[in-house]
Protein backbone atom coordinates (compact mmCIF):
# COMPACT_ATOMS: atom_id res chain seq x y z
CA UNK A 1 0.00 0.00 0.00
CA UNK A 2 1.80 2.94 -1.12
CA UNK A 3 0.23 5.43 1.17
CA UNK A 4 1.92 3.56 4.36
CA UNK A 5 4.84 2.48 2.46
CA UNK A 6 7.76 4.85 1.54
CA UNK A 7 11.31 6.09 1.65
CA UNK A 8 12.01 9.79 2.28
CA UNK A 9 15.01 11.60 0.02
CA UNK A 10 17.86 12.33 2.07
CA UNK A 11 16.86 15.96 2.53
CA UNK A 12 13.53 14.72 3.35
CA UNK A 13 14.93 12.76 6.40
CA UNK A 14 16.97 15.47 7.04
CA UNK A 15 14.46 18.26 7.38
CA UNK A 16 12.05 15.10 9.40
CA UNK A 17 15.11 15.35 12.07
CA UNK A 18 15.73 18.94 12.30
CA UNK A 19 11.48 19.31 12.98
CA UNK A 20 11.50 16.68 15.35
CA UNK A 21 14.15 18.38 17.35
CA UNK A 22 17.61 17.39 16.12
CA UNK A 23 20.74 19.10 14.94
CA UNK A 24 22.58 17.51 12.06
CA UNK A 25 26.07 17.41 13.77
CA UNK A 26 27.48 14.93 10.88
CA UNK A 27 25.71 13.58 7.50
CA UNK A 28 27.69 11.21 5.75
CA UNK A 29 25.98 9.25 2.21
CA UNK A 30 27.70 5.72 3.05
CA UNK A 31 25.64 4.37 -0.38
CA UNK A 32 28.16 4.02 -2.42
CA UNK A 33 30.36 2.05 0.31
CA UNK A 34 27.75 0.30 0.96
CA UNK A 35 26.83 -0.66 -2.35
CA UNK A 36 31.11 -2.32 -3.00
CA UNK A 37 30.23 -4.20 0.27
CA UNK A 38 27.23 -5.76 -0.76
CA UNK A 39 28.59 -7.00 -4.06
CA UNK A 40 31.31 -8.60 -2.04
CA UNK A 41 28.90 -10.05 0.44
CA UNK A 42 26.87 -11.21 -2.89
CA UNK A 43 29.70 -12.96 -4.12
CA UNK A 44 30.40 -14.43 -0.82
CA UNK A 45 26.78 -15.72 -0.21
CA UNK A 46 27.32 -17.64 -4.07
CA UNK A 47 30.24 -19.18 -3.31
CA UNK A 48 29.82 -19.99 0.39
CA UNK A 49 32.79 -17.79 1.60
CA UNK A 50 30.97 -16.26 4.81
CA UNK A 51 33.42 -15.75 7.36
CA UNK A 52 32.73 -17.75 10.30
CA UNK A 53 31.06 -14.34 12.51
CA UNK A 54 29.55 -11.66 10.87
CA UNK A 55 25.69 -10.10 10.16
CA UNK A 56 24.64 -12.90 8.72
CA UNK A 57 25.02 -14.86 12.03
CA UNK A 58 22.57 -12.26 13.59
CA UNK A 59 19.82 -12.30 10.67
CA UNK A 60 19.60 -15.82 10.64
CA UNK A 61 18.74 -18.07 7.57
CA UNK A 62 16.66 -15.39 5.92
CA UNK A 63 19.91 -13.32 5.40
CA UNK A 64 21.08 -14.28 1.93
CA UNK A 65 17.25 -13.57 0.77
CA UNK A 66 17.70 -9.92 2.95
CA UNK A 67 21.38 -9.11 1.12
CA UNK A 68 20.05 -9.73 -1.92
CA UNK A 69 17.17 -7.67 -1.36
CA UNK A 70 18.87 -4.75 -0.32
CA UNK A 71 21.89 -4.82 -2.75
CA UNK A 72 19.07 -4.47 -5.21
CA UNK A 73 17.72 -1.89 -3.92
CA UNK A 74 20.88 -0.01 -3.78
CA UNK A 75 21.44 -0.86 -7.47
CA UNK A 76 18.38 0.31 -8.59
CA UNK A 77 18.79 3.36 -6.43
CA UNK A 78 15.55 3.11 -4.71
CA UNK A 79 17.72 3.16 -1.03
CA UNK A 80 21.14 4.58 -0.05
CA UNK A 81 22.56 4.44 3.45
CA UNK A 82 23.12 7.69 5.59
CA UNK A 83 25.36 7.79 8.94
CA UNK A 84 24.34 10.45 10.86
CA UNK A 85 25.65 12.45 14.24
CA UNK A 86 22.37 14.28 15.56
CA UNK A 87 22.03 16.34 19.00
CA UNK A 88 19.24 17.26 21.04
CA UNK A 89 18.23 20.57 20.71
Amino acid sequence: MASISFLLTPQGTRNLLERAGFRVLHWHDSTAEALQQYQARAKAIETGALPSLGTHILMGGDFPTMARNLLRGIQEQRIGLINVVLEAV
